[in-house]
């Protein structure tokens, strides 16, 4: 059974392919899915669970597409219990909540004002226990509150909004202010507290407009009737919400085509008959343009443009939100080149072509179009016939098809979590004692997501951090992590790169989420998702060019032999001549061959009265002799040919040009009894290994009669194996050393058949590298010089390919041909101070000197092929001082200087630079005196 099954490569191709559908597959490149079904029919409706690159994307909609993607969709996605197992049913928030309350424990010396133990806020009253599970009122989405009127006890905001990390800081501060409760606290004296800045929590200083949802959970204690108290707030946020596509190769994708999985209709069928979800428009047109017009007599080069271009234009509405953040497709980092199904491709044939990265647009994505193109346009050069016009065809077409369908879309997003700890002195009676001096104060923050290395949303980033918790150093450089602690007495301590024990937190996690297989690395594998409805619709327009025959001027007038002047040939009876030598022409009025005239627009027949005489047999082209005597063959057009100009009307036909006619005088045959051929090879120079050559050019067939025109054939003798040697069209190889036979057989006519006597072929050995030469004069032509700058510093300096002037030649004095198959070139240079061998074999020289380079192969019997003898000047050229521009340090220079401060003339402004030879910023009476020194050699460098 057929069944269509709708694979979206990316949101802007689609592609349709015939193939089987199961509910639960599993593809190449590690990609499975998981899918809802009917019962009734047994068709997948919608994506429960899609595995791909080591994560697992669970479904947190319940098969149901929510109306908008917005900040409450998210909020109820967090709260929302997934199916991770047959027994494991947890929240986003509370897999994340519990991770937050592990860290908080793990780093309490950072996180908490007094013990970590499995509550917060006990009352330092022992008649006072109000617990607080930090985990647990993390993942309660509703706000919570147990405090009492002595200010003891623990509340929670609840999972709530925020637009800035800022307005969160701010809100935690407020909140245990709110828990002390005194007139002469409130948040930013809480939040001025804390690191040796007066600045708590600096990494929540953001400002930055975004979409967060947090919860933090407060608890605050007061030591008896004192007006000390001690604090702890604890917070996880969730922020830089985006949809990314999962896209893979071979993932099936949920779509209106599934729906005709059971039946036979096509899809261009469905989108004719209307069906919902299906649409497909085509149309073509065809147009010719002149290129190129050859009025002369000859043939002339034409040079045309070429077009070939296609254009995509895709557009995306999505049912669910017309916009949303967006970033590359999961798994979407490779290119798929993927066509429009048969339907497309058997009407226009054309094909789309995309990488991801070219794929997403925040146009497309937002409904809007987006055309994307590839042109290539190129200059074709052909041969014009004389008289002739040259014509370009151009095609071009539009498909449309759209389609609906279930993308599944991965729910990213990053995550903080982050705490302020400490004790306070407050005193309500008195306004202005509020202090934490003396007192522990701590505050502690890190990030998922943040860092592009580690991961860029919450997932990736912890999946990385983990499996990297071995590695020192590695967790503290890819967390973000803030760790501040001042100890009662004023030793302080704090970290931005400390590492986080992810071993500890494990272990915790497990423990407060109470089960073994919900790891920390299980966790970081498992991202949230939902199917996002979408309508695609995929415009194609293609044009093509292709050059097609030119067309002619002008009509024909005649037709004759353009090879061969004789109209009379001698054949012996039963004997044959072969037409395939003689060539017909066709021209016009102006002696200019008809184009697009061709051989096979006519045929040869025997005249009427010949047909005793000779016989013409079409599958050869030859005529056949057959008494003694004399006939005559004809060419003329066909019936059915018709030739026509573009600058004459009318039709020429085979009655409006005369045929050509030959004669041909049968004779007797004076070498039926004694045939005087023979094979003749002055020396034989075939060689074992070599490409195949044609016989003819090694060996000669001779016939007394010069007027003869005999057909023959090259056979070999029967011992000859294939082995050793192979015949084939006329072409002889040899594979072995040997000695074999070789002879002509000739036909003189049908009836009677001559072989020569078989010549002996003795091929030479298998060519083999014996020799190389150092091409000296080669390199000779070659003159090496170096221009010294003093601005540089350094010479210049020359690369020289020694290797490309050695030639390897085989045993027979033959030059080498094959470089692929030369032994290896070793290559040294005596004078290493001033040269080098660079990794490519290459002498490299940066200073002048005498040379000698010796190139040596160890693979040939003697290893010394040569030595290279050169010498290396260094032109010497100036720039520091040279104010006259001609490359050269004089006296003149000092005097340019000395005019140009004395306002007599002006140095040339390209010259000005140089004029500051001390590179003070000024032109100066020492810049001369500099040159006068250097010139007098009083000094050696500028």
């Amino acid at each position: 059974m057929k069944r269509l099954i709708c694979r979206i490569i990316s949101v802007l191709v689609v592609v349709l392919l015939i193939a089987s559908i199961v509910p639960f597959s599993a593809f190449a490149y590690g990609a499975s899915a998981e899918y809802y079904t009917d019962s009734d029919t047994g068709l997948n409706t919608g994506i429960k669970k899609i595995s791909l690159d080591g994560f697992n994307y669970y479904d947190c909609s319940s098969n149901t597409k929510p109306e908008n993607v917005n900040t409450t969709y998210y909020y109820n996605m967090l709260k929302q219990k997934v199916q991770y197992s047959d027994t494991e049913t947890f929240s986003v928030l509370e897999r994340w909540a519990h991770l937050a309350a592990a860290i908080f424990e793990s780093e309490e010396k950072y996180t908490c004002s007094h013990d970590f133990s499995d509550y917060y806020g006990k009352n330092h009253d022992d008649d006072k226990n109000e617990q607080c599970f930090v985990g647990s009122v993390l993942a309660n989405p509703d706000a919570d509150n147990h405090i009492d009127e002595k200010n003891d006890g623990y509340y929670s905001t609840g999972l709530s909004s925020a637009t800035s990390f800022s307005q969160i800081r701010t809100k935690m501060g407020d909140e245990v202010a709110r828990g002390i409760g005194r007139k002469n606290c409130d948040g930013s004296d809480i939040l001025s507290q804390g690191n040796h800045a007066g600045d708590s929590l600096p990494q929540l200083k953001d400002d930055t407009n975004r979409e967060i949802l947090y919860n933090l959970v407060t608890s605050v204690t007061r030591e008896g009737k004192t007006y000390k108290y001690q604090y702890n707030s604890y917070g996880v946020a969730f922020y830089d919400f985006s949809l990314k596509m999962i896209a893979d190769e071979d993932l099936e994708y949920v779509s209106d085509a599934q729906k005709y999985a059971d039946s036979d209709i096509p899809v261009k069928a469905a989108a004719d008959a209307g069906e919902e979800g299906f649409e497909y428009v085509t149309n073509t047109d065809t147009n010719y343009l002149s290129s190129t017009i050859n009025e002369s007599v000859a043939d002339t080069q034409g040079d045309m443009n070429l077009v070939i271009s296609n254009s995509q234009t895709v557009s995306s509405s999505f049912t669910t939100t017309e916009s949303f953040s967006y970033s590359e497709a999961i798994g979407g980092n490779v290119s798929f080149e993927a066509g429009l199904g048969e339907v497309v491709k058997g009407t226009l044939g054309f094909s789309l072509g995309f990488t991801f990265n070219q794929a997403y647009s925040d146009e497309a994505m937002n409904g809007e179009e987006t055309t994307y193109s590839i042109d290539n346009s190129y200059t074709a050069s052909c041969v014009v016939p004389a008289q002739t016009v040259a014509y370009i065809k151009q095609d071009s077409g539009m498909s449309k098809m759209t389609l609906s369908y279930d993308t599944p879309m991965a729910i990213t997003f990053k995550v903080a979590v982050f705490s302020i700890s400490g004790d306070v002195y407050a005193d309500g009676a008195a306004t202005l004692a509020f202090s934490t001096a003396g007192y522990d104060q701590e505050n502690f923050s890190t990030f998922f997501g943040e860092n592009l290395e580690a991961g860029s949303y919450a997932y990736t980033a912890l999946n990385s951090r983990y499996a990297n918790r071995s590695i020192s150093g590695w967790d503290g450089s890819h967390g973000n992590n803030y760790c501040y602690y001042i100890k009662h007495g004023g030793s302080s301590e704090e970290y931005t790169t400390k590492d986080l024990d992810w071993n500890s937190i494990n272990n915790i996690f497990k423990n407060n989420i109470g089960s073994d297989t919900v790891s920390v690395d299980h966790m970081a594998t498992c991202v949230p998702m939902l199917s996002c409805g979408a309508k695609t619709t995929v415009k194609a327009n293609s044009i093509n060019s292709e050059i097609y025959d030119p067309k002619p001027l002008y009509l024909p007038t005649r037709l004759s032999m353009i090879n061969n002047e004789k109209t009379n040939f001698i054949i012996y009876d039963g004997g044959r001549f072969y037409m395939n030598t003689v060539s017909i022409g066709c021209f016009n009025r102006n002696d200019v061959p008809y184009f697009p005239f061709k051989i096979t627009d006519g045929a040869w027949h025997v005249c009427e009265g010949s047909e005793d005489i000779i016989e013409y047999d079409p599958s050869t082209y030859s005529v056949i002799a057959k008494n003694i005597g004399t006939g005559f063959l004809e060419w003329k057009l066909n019936d059915d040919v018709e030739y026509t100009a573009e600058r004459e009307g009318g039709v020429v036909t085979s009655e409006d040009l005369a045929p050509v006619k030959v004669a041909f005088s049968v004779r007797n045959n004076p070498f039926v009894d004694t045939a005087k051929i023979e094979v003749i090879g002055d020396e034989f120079k075939g060689t074992v290994g070599d490409e195949p050559i044609a016989v003819d050019e090694l060996l000669k067939v001779v016939f007394d009669d010069d007027d003869s025109n005999y057909a023959y054939v090259w056979e070999l003798d029967e011992s000859c194996s294939e082995e050793d040697v192979v015949l084939a069209d006329g072409k002889i190889s040899f594979k072995n050393d040997g000695t074999y036979k070789i002879r002509a057989k000739v036909n003189f006519s049908t009836e009677y058949e001559y072989v020569t006597e078989w010549f002996e072929m003795t091929p030479r050995q298998e060519r083999v590298i014996v020799s190389a030469n150092l091409n000296k004069e080669k390199f000779d032509k070659f003159t090496l010089l170096f221009r010294h700058f003093r601005t540089h510093k350094h010479l210049s300096q020359a690369t020289i390919n020694v290797c490309s002037y050695v030639d390897f030649y085989d045993q027979y004095g033959d030059k080498w041909i094959d470089e692929s198959s030369v032994p290896e070139i070793v290559v040294s240079i005596d004078n290493t101070d001033g040269a080098y061998i660079n990794e490519n074999n290459e002498v490299v020289i940066h200073k002048g000197g005498e040379y000698n380079v010796t190139v040596i192969s160890y693979g040939l019997v003697d290893p010394y092929i040569g030595t290279l003898n050169f010498t290396v000047e260094e032109d010497v050229r100036y720039h520091h001082g040279d104010v006259d521009g001609d490359e050269a340090l004089t006296i003149y220079d000092a005097t340019l200087i000395q005019r140009h401060i004395a306002y007599i003339t002006e140095i040339a402004p390209e010259y000005i630079d140089n004029a500051d030879v001390n590179r003070d910023e000024k032109i100066s009476i020492i810049d001369a005196t500099i040159i006068q020194q250097f010139v007098a050699k009083i000094i050696n460098n500028l």
